[in-house]
């Protein structure tokens, strides 16, 4: 049941990855304004590649034993974050340089 349930979130995860990096389509990213953004190329990009990395921990995740568990979702978690201060990092230097 938990592979089920793991491919079927992982399969959402890469669909919404191809999405955002190959069509472009932006509103999947949460907190996007459409004039706030300069390069909306690197931004799908960069969300995309998020995207496909959290659907290719969540399709691997029933392998990890149960004990590792909390681990996988610690690291997940550090993961997400420094993935999120990395966006917002090159987003304000993008706006300091206007």
């Amino acid at each position: 049941m938990e592979y089920l349930v793991a491919g079927v979130s992982s399969v959402v995860f890469f669909v919404m990855s191809f999405l955002v990096w190959k069509k472009k389509k932006l509103i999947f990213v949460i907190g996007h304004q459409e004039g706030a953004i300069e390069d909306k190329e690197k931004l799908a990009r960069f969300m995309g590649l998020f995207f496909l990395s959290i659907g290719g921990f969540t399709l691997f995740s029933p392998l990890y034993p149960e004990q590792f568990f909390g681990y996988f979702v610690l690291g997940l978690t550090i993961y997400s974050v420094l993935f999120i201060l990395l966006l917002n990092v090159k987003g304000t230097r993008n706006q300091e340089s206007l």
